[in-house]
């Protein structure tokens, strides 16, 4: 059974369409047979304080080496030391929804941080995981990801119900009414792109190239 380990922040329940895209893969993967950890890094992200860093760098030290790890774009772009630390250890895969940068809301001094931040905690990752490519785009443009090490699996909506027979738009009509914006936060992704993204070399070679890409930094 493949194995890897999902790392988010806050709380996976949250009904909102990042965690719902989060827990969909989840779902998916493990409907393809594979064992999925969910590591909960907990809250303060993408800014948490020193307190809550330490308790999301403790659990990340916790993780068994070799065993590829997700982390979720929210922590991982606060994480870099941390990202380079498991990059010794065991491939990671990052999942970016959007660049922290370019949220709304944030000082100029914060957009450079968070740039710089997760620029550095890009680096470290094997393969990365964006919800559009746009974002991919973006990554490779500003953020010096290489295109090659970029899987764009896309949002969808999951099917909702449709009408009951008999009540179309004529008289005994039996077409079923239309589904209108049916939406929900299980968002539908694209499971074998998400598992080819996961699906990194084996511990050797992995190593070794992990090796490469230091001894060339």
């Amino acid at each position: 059974m493949t194995r890897v380990a999902f790392a988010v922040p806050g709380d996976l329940a949250t009904p909102t369409g990042g965690y719902g895209y989060d827990r969909r893969i989840i779902a998916e993967l493990r409907a393809l047979g594979w064992q999925v950890d969910v590591v909960s890094l907990g809250d303060g992200f993408p800014r948490p304080s020193a307190e809550q860093r330490a308790i999301a760098s403790s659990r990340l030290k916790s993780l068994p080496d070799g065993v590829p790890v997700i982390i979720d774009g929210l922590a991982l772009g606060a994480l870099p030391e941390e990202a380079e630390t498991i990059e010794r250890r065991a491939p990671l895969v990052a999942l970016v929804h959007h660049p922290l940068a370019l949220e709304t809301g944030l000082s100029p001094d914060d957009a450079v941080k968070l740039f710089e931040s997760e620029r550095t905690a890009l680096a470290s990752a094997h393969a990365v995981i964006v919800t559009s490519p746009t974002t991919g785009r973006w990554l490779t443009k500003d953020y010096e990801v290489p295109p090659e090490n970029i899987t764009v699996a896309p949002p969808g909506t999951s099917p909702g119900p449709t009408g009951p027979r008999g009540l179309g738009s004529g008289p005994g009509s039996t077409e079923p009414i239309p589904k209108i914006a049916v939406f929900r936060p299980e968002l539908a992704v694209t499971p074998p792109r998400v598992a080819g993204a996961c699906a990194l070399p084996r511990r050797g070679a992995w190593l070794a190239a992990s090796e490469d890409r230091r001894s060339s930094g």
